[in-house]
């Protein structure tokens, strides 16, 4: 009877009222992503551990994956600090870039604290006809109106 048990438990039978955990065992996925070896904790250990990738064949696909694990830490931040400088040196061309600039924040956020009032002069409003409409909004009713 006994022998009869452990070939229905191999097969994946069980008796009823007992319990079994197999199903724990077919359902869920061994990827290995269970943290192994040396763990990266440190700049200096992770960068160490990011040029081996370079010059030192990994025996394994978990040393593989630490490794590439490793170096994109630094290829994030240096595609990071590339870009930023890319802003700095090479800013777009556009209204918006020339008035914000990094280079003249500086001094706007002293002008925001040190604030004087400005006078400004406005520009002149258009003028208006017999019919009291802009030429803008007279040609905007002509070509609706036809």
């Amino acid at each position: 009877m006994r022998e009869a048990l452990t070939i229905l438990k191999q097969v994946g039978v069980r008796r009823p009222g007992t319990s079994s955990i197999s199903h724990y065992y077919v359902q869920r996925r061994w990827l290995g992503q269970a943290p192994s070896g040396r763990q990266l904790k440190g700049i200096d250990t992770t960068w160490e551990e990011a040029k081996k990738l370079f010059y030192k064949p990994a025996l394994s696909y978990g040393e593989f994956a630490k490794r590439v694990d490793a170096f994109r830490i630094f290829a994030f931040w240096a595609l990071v600090g590339g870009l930023t400088l890319d802003l700095f040196i090479n800013p777009p061309q556009s209204q918006y870039w020339t008035k914000w600039n990094m280079l003249k924040m500086p001094s706007r956020l002293l002008d925001k604290i040190n604030v004087k009032p400005e006078a400004r002069d406005l520009p002149p409003l258009p003028a208006l006809g017999n019919d009291h409409m802009t030429d803008a909004a007279r040609e905007y009713t002509r070509v609706c109106n036809i």
